[in-house]
């Protein structure tokens, strides 16, 4: 994810729009997958606390895999902060 937003930015700061809408579709459809596997009140209701408040907010390793590593939450948080800051996702400046 980060990598994509990274070629994304390289390629808007170099003039190359349809790189960086290339980049930023693939972006956009994986930021909709990593969205679907982040652990919300209503996709924990089977955790009891204090596991539940302790993974809320967290990404799960796929679909099926309740893991949750620290890197990939870290990883995500970082390519959404450079988009936001890049002003690659509209209507993010809020």
């Amino acid at each position: 994810m980060e990598a994509l937003i990274d070629a994304a930015h390289i390629a808007d700061l170099s003039g190359d729009v349809a790189r960086r809408d290339d980049y930023m579709f693939a972006a956009r459809r994986t930021m909709a997958y990593l969205f679907r596997i982040q652990l919300t009140p209503a996709s924990s209701y089977y955790l009891r606390e204090p596991a539940r408040s302790r993974v809320l907010g967290g990404f799960k390793t796929d679909l099926y895999n309740n893991i949750v590593w620290m890197d990939n939450v870290w990883h995500l948080t970082s390519a959404l902060i450079k988009a936001r800051e890049w002003k690659l996702l509209p209507g993010a400046e809020r």
